[in-house]
């Protein structure tokens, strides 16, 4: 993310009412203004420059706020964000599954969710 940002921009603003991005590769070092995109809201779940993250961009029209993390038994990222439509409330889930971790494992914990 750090070093595409620019890219990234152009294609998320004035396309995108909501956009995740995984395996942003940032940590807390790096500033939310570092990534901010006029029109969007920014939420972050950061790992490190190593591997994983989640950005979750959402447009500042669309009411929302992040849902406390999820605890997986696993490894798996997670950012939960509730959105405010006009009449209804809906949960948008971003994940990560690191490769490290069997698919069978990770499936059993999102089916017990």
């Amino acid at each position: 993310m750090r070093n595409k940002f620019e890219s990234t921009e152009l294609l998320i603003k004035d396309n995108f009412d909501i956009f995740l991005i995984t395996e942003t590769k940032i940590d807390e070092s790096f500033p939310n203004a570092q990534f901010l995109i006029p029109g969007l809201n920014l939420f972050r779940r950061d790992r490190t420059r190593n591997g994983g993250g989640l950005i979750f961009y959402i447009n500042q029209d669309l009411p929302c706020k992040i849902i406390s993390e999820f605890k997986f038994s696993n490894p798996v990222e997670n950012l939960i964000l509730e959105v405010n439509l006009s009449h209804s409330k809906i949960l948008i889930i971003g994940l990560y599954k690191p490769p490290s971790l069997e698919i069978e494992r990770f499936l059993h914990d999102l089916y017990i969710l």
